[in-house]
């Protein structure tokens, strides 16, 4: 039995705190990587195995854990160098943002956080990284390491620190890797976006790690990122009745 979860993960500038979850980042934003999809089908014969996470879903990820994250680009000569001053820095789950280092592409310095947001049948993951200037941008013109010019960027999360779940938690696997890019610091993610799902091998994604992918788009005012991973999260066989009596509880008491 298992049921769906979806790790959203959003690298912004300049989003304000909001008091439904952290950033600008909601449940209904996080739709743009997602539109049009087909609810998660919990039919005994489906990938639910007769449990419906439309009843409720629970957070799978162990309370106050952290997992690194950081901003990185490429140069032409094949060198890797953090974006962020502090390279990968552990940043704990929760609404407060994380100083994670300078802007080598600016003048501001950028700020991460991530924290978990139930909504209805879906649970996420939502995380930010923002810069703490609007006028700065991932990866304008003229990015370099050291002189040699840098041709892409891309992310690191969960890579050093990883994503722990909850011990009744027995198996992690991605259903779907998807991202999307804004200019306008994520009040939409209309410039443009991809699924990246095929660059992760099938099978168990426990410890969950995602290196990022390079994207080429140097200057083209990108300064937030939305990624979406949705997982299937297989609970331990003890623990599903101890879920369906809590559900139960729940429904007695609307």
């Amino acid at each position: 039995m298992r049921w769906a979860m979806t790790i959203v993960i959003a690298v912004a500038a300049g989003s304000p705190v909001a008091s439904a979850g952290i950033g600008n980042v909601t449940a209904e934003s996080v739709a743009v990587v997602a539109p049009d999809r087909e609810p998660f089908n919990p039919g005994p014969s489906g990938p639910g195995g007769g449990y419906d996470p439309r009843d409720g879903a629970f957070d799978g990820v162990r309370p106050g854990d952290g997992a690194t994250m950081s901003l990185k680009m490429h140069d032409i000569n094949g060198n890797t160098v953090s974006i962020n001053g502090g390279g990968d820095v552990s940043v704990v789950r929760g609404p407060t943002y994380t100083d994670i280092g300078a802007n080598r592409n600016g003048s501001s310095r950028v700020q991460a956080s991530w924290e978990s947001v139930i909504s209805g049948d879906r649970m996420y993951l939502v995380a930010l990284f923002r810069l703490t200037s609007i006028t700065d941008q991932i990866m304008p013109i003229g990015s370099n390491n050291n002189g040699v010019p840098a041709f892409a960027w891309s992310w690191n999360f969960s890579t050093v620190d990883h994503v722990e779940f909850q011990p009744w938690v027995t198996s992690v696997r991605i259903r779907q890797a998807l991202g999307a890019f804004s200019n306008d610091l994520g009040a939409s993610y209309t410039n443009g976006s991809i699924d990246f799902t095929a660059q992760f091998p099938p099978g168990e994604w426990n410890p969950a790690q995602d290196f990022g992918l390079p994207f080429p788009t140097i200057g083209d005012g990108t300064n937030a990122i939305l990624l979406s991973y949705e997982l299937d999260i297989i609970p331990a066989p003890a623990t599903l009745g101890l879920f369906a009596g809590l559900l139960a509880i729940g429904r007695r008491r609307r």
